[in-house]
């Protein structure tokens, strides 16, 4: 277990990253970074947030803080040392990560099951968004990159508009919530739906 430290994350992800840009390939490195760390994230939650008990949820949001913290971190510092320009995508991006730092260290422990299992939804979304970005930068099959386009876009809007508008109501409705998730969640929950309306207007574009 002392292994699975922020520390020890925060140099895997630098030592991986750097080999890609060793291949001339860091892009592709740091979205298999992403991937994994999505996968990662979905695979603590299945193995550890479904008993239902509260504080199986609590404990299986503690086991998700190294790995999401970490790769926050590493986002954060690779967007201001990499990147030419940062682009509005980039700077939701920046507040994603922020605004989900500050939750964390502003909430209680009673909404930590709430918390993981947002983490869940949203990372199950990104799974498919980052496997369709990496298969346009590493994939000649155009006919599998359209099928994952319009995978990418079914799940992406599932989870973050259909899934994100129940999780709003209920942590509307929860007594004694910590806030602070809430206010930083809500702009991303409108900011999926932005992007959700984004992902239409790409595919409707590469379908006409």
């Amino acid at each position: 277990r002392s292994m699975y430290s922020i520390t020890n994350l925060l140099f895997f992800f630098a030592f991986f990253h750097n080999i890609g840009f060793m291949f001339d390939h860091g892009t592709e490195a740091m979205t298999l970074i992403k991937l994994g760390t999505s996968i990662s994230l979905c695979g603590q939650y299945l193995l550890y947030g479904l008993g239902g008990d509260i504080d199986d949820g609590i404990q299986t949001y503690k086991t998700m803080i190294p790995l999401f913290t970490s790769f926050f971190l590493y986002d954060l510092f690779y967007m201001s040392l990499y990147l030419k320009k940062i682009t509005l995508v980039y700077k939701v991006i920046i507040y994603h990560h922020i605004a989900l730092l500050l939750s964390l260290a502003m909430q209680t422990t009673d909404s930590y099951p709430i918390m993981a299992y947002t983490y869940f939804v949203g990372e199950i979304s990104n799974i498919f968004l980052y496997t369709h970005y990496f298969l346009l930068k590493c994939s000649k099959n155009k006919q599998l990159i359209v099928r994952f386009q319009k995978l990418e876009t079914i799940i992406y809007i599932f989870c973050r508009s259909v899934i994100g508008t129940s999780i709003i109501i209920e942590i509307s409705n929860i007594k004694n919530f910590g806030h602070s998730f809430y206010y930083c969640w809500f702009p991303l929950y409108m900011m999926g739906n932005i992007w959700s309306v984004k992902l239409l207007h790409q595919l409707y574009k590469k379908n006409n």
